[in-house]
């Protein structure tokens, strides 16, 4: 299960991760849990920072002064187009995300890094699988 204190949105990038690469057994060390639980947290961040760029686009106008046109609508005049904040952010997030994935074998190169290691026993396994999703 992923921890609680995790956003909904990087529980459910667990959700969808863990299964894999609890299979390859890379969630069977404890070191590895913490450096997931990140990449889990930046995807999701990564992902939503692209939404908002996908809606308000990838620059925002600031300082300026704030004119009605004719059908009553508010427009700027007179300001500086800037990068939105969320397209910067998205760069960094996309780039930790691309680290943690390389990390845990999910690009061509990082999956010739990152040997199958699969848990031992059965008794072991079901240990794990019961802490990472609840079963």
């Amino acid at each position: 299960m992923p921890p609680k204190h995790l956003s909904e949105a990087a529980r459910a990038v667990w959700k969808e991760l863990a299964p894999e690469y609890h299979r390859r057994g890379l969630l069977s060390n404890p070191r590895y849990l913490a450096m997931f639980e990140g990449g889990c947290s930046n995807l999701a961040k990564a992902r939503e920072m692209d939404r908002i760029v996908a809606k308000n686009g990838h620059t925002v106008m600031v300082g300026g002064k704030p004119v009605l046109d004719d059908q009553g609508k508010l427009h700027l005049v007179g300001g500086i187009e800037r990068k939105r904040p969320e397209a910067s952010l998205a760069i960094e997030y996309w780039r930790e995300a691309r680290a943690f994935l390389s990390e845990f074998g999910s690009s061509p190169v990082g999956s010739l890094k990152v040997p199958e290691d699969p848990i031992p026993d059965d008794e072991e396994k079901a240990k794990q699988t019961n802490r990472l999703f609840g079963e």
